[in-house]
Parts: C-alpha cells; structure tokens; sequence
C-alpha cells in the first residue's frame, strides 16, 4: 500500500510472517530504506477466518495528510487481526507524527461490546479537511453471520473516532465463494463515498452511498445505490 506526501517522499506499508512493514524513501523513489521499518504485529497475518467467506484479507491500509493543516506528512494505518481470537476480528488505528520512526499505541475503531467480527478495512482522508474515513464490516451487532456496514470518521488527525451504521439492512455471506478484503473509500470536500460487496441469495452486489460530512453529527447516512 503506497502513500506520498506533498513534498515527493515515498512510503510502503505491507504484511508478512504475522508482522507489519514499512519502507520510504525521500528521494522520490530513488533510494530506499537499507532495513524495513517494523511497525509492529498482526496477529494472525494478513489472510484470516471470518465465517462465511471463502478468504478474508486484512491488509494494511496507509494514507498521509496531504492537507494544509497543522498535521501535514502525519502517516496513518489501519488493519484487522485476530489478536483477540479468531472469533473476534477487530480494527486497528496507528499514526506516526515522524515518518514511521514511531507509531502511537494501537486503537480499536469499532464500538463493539459483543466481541463479533469488525474486518475488511479501507481507509481514506479529505485532503481538503484533514478528516479521515475507514469503512468497514461489522458484525456486532447480530449473533450470526449477518454483517452490517459502518463507517468511522475523525475530525481531530485520528485522535479518536465516531461511528455510523452506512448500510441500510444486513447481509449474510454464508455459504458463499467471495472473498472479503476489497472495499473501498473516498472523501473529498465534505463528501465520502465508500463502496462494498454484500451477498443476497447467493447473488454478489457492488452498493456504495453518498454521505456529506455535515450530515454526520446529526443522522447517518445510509447506502443510496446499488449495482449488480
């Protein structure tokens, strides 16, 4: 997963042997870092369980602050694990103030009491706002496989979240041959569009919605459109 910042400085981020990587290089590309920056664990690796799916990807997602604040060239990382056990699939939050030398202390995005699956992360930023988005699968609030969607978004560089509900009604993937890991997001002025896939009888589905930040603090928005 490749991030740049405004200034041309390259950075890497990616899973192998349970552990997350980084490299960068300041020259644009042309050298790199002699040793790869550990950047921490994740537990039970890149490719885990999740029930009702035939794979589940929960790859490293990185972006950086591009935007004119006080937070430009902060990196930001989002995965899931299994650090809590493989029937409770959680996300995680770090950010790096100094280009990955340092990362803060990992932080669960979801609000889930239940201890239920949270996976197949992707994150973005509003390059104009600083705000940062990660839509995700949730399953905390049903005892089965039915999954919802959420969406959690910080206003303050990732210092702490709030989460919505997106998706209008669950979905249950069982018995089916997808493999969850490729959502997808974007924000642009004020304006996040996130896109999933959801199973209905056995039939895949593309959704995605349409939300404005100014709406957030007072409804969550919910999926407006649909593509088979």
């Amino acid at each position: 997963m490749p991030a740049i910042g405004v200034d041309g400085k390259a950075f890497v981020a990616w899973s192998n042997q349970n552990k997350i990587f980084l490299d960068r290089s300041f020259s644009g590309g042309g050298l790199w870092l002699t040793n790869d920056i550990a950047v921490g664990p994740q537990h039970g690796g890149w490719d885990m369980k999740v029930p009702g799916y035939n794979r589940c990807h929960g790859m490293p997602v990185l972006t950086i602050n591009q935007s004119k604040s006080a937070a430009q060239g902060m990196l930001y990382l989002v995965w899931a694990d299994q650090r809590n056990g493989e029937n409770d699939t959680d996300i995680w939050f770090i950010r790096s103030t100094n280009f990955g030398d340092n990362w803060t202390s990992p932080m669960k995005l979801s609000d889930d009491p239940n201890k239920r699956h949270q996976y197949s992360p992707w994150m973005a930023i509003d390059q104009s706002t600083g705000f940062l988005y990660v839509v995700y699968f949730d399953r905390g609030n049903h005892e089965d496989n039915q999954t919802d969607v959420y969406l959690a978004y910080s206003t303050d560089g990732g210092s702490s979240f709030k989460n919505v509900k997106i998706s209008e009604t669950p979905f249950d993937p069982s018995d089916s041959t997808l493999t969850a890991g490729y959502n997808s997001i974007s924000a642009h002025k004020g304006v996040i569009v996130p896109i999933w896939t959801r199973i209905d009888d056995g039939n895949a589905s593309l959704w995605t919605a349409i939300i404005k930040q100014a709406d957030l603090i007072q409804a969550p928005q919910q999926a407006t459109k649909k593509k088979k």
